[in-house]
């Protein structure tokens, strides 16, 4: 389904990969404001970037292998915390020959209470919470 369908449907919760893409899903998304709600998923865009997919109203997919990076720590950091959501990337993604997999997803906890500086289970409280938020703004769609 595309952004234009979406719209026509009253909005849908729609994944994106966001990877060397940012403007052209900024400029998809302005064509098609009522499409519903964005998550970009593995984002790696610039700090400016970031910052207008935030006014956008994204929601941001993180996952281990991001945060195993200085510049996925540095973007995660400067996400408002109530716009980031799990992602395994499984199983797609590998840590320490190591295949993640999707119901993995939440071990993320430890490592974003370091860079949120909150305790592990604050982090996954907070992750439960934008799900539950996510969920809630999909019931109006």
């Amino acid at each position: 389904m595309n952004l234009k369908e979406c719209q026509k449907v009253g909005g849908r919760i729609i994944s994106i990969h966001s990877r060397r893409a940012v403007s052209k899903i900024a400029s998809s998304l302005n064509l098609y404001p009522d499409c519903g709600i964005p998550i970009l998923h593995w984002f790696s865009g610039s700090l400016t970037e970031l910052n207008k997919m935030i006014e956008m109203g994204c929601y941001f997919s993180v996952n281990a292998v991001m945060l195993n990076y200085s510049k996925g720590k540095s973007l995660i950091a400067k996400i408002p915390k109530d716009l980031v959501l799990p992602e395994s990337d499984g199983p797609f993604a590998i840590i320490k020959n190591e295949i993640i997999m999707p119901w993995e997803a939440i071990n993320i906890c430890s490592q974003l209470s370091s860079i949120w500086r909150v305790s592990s289970n604050e982090a996954q409280h907070i992750l439960n919470t934008n799900f539950k938020t996510l969920s809630k703004s999909y019931e109006g769609f």
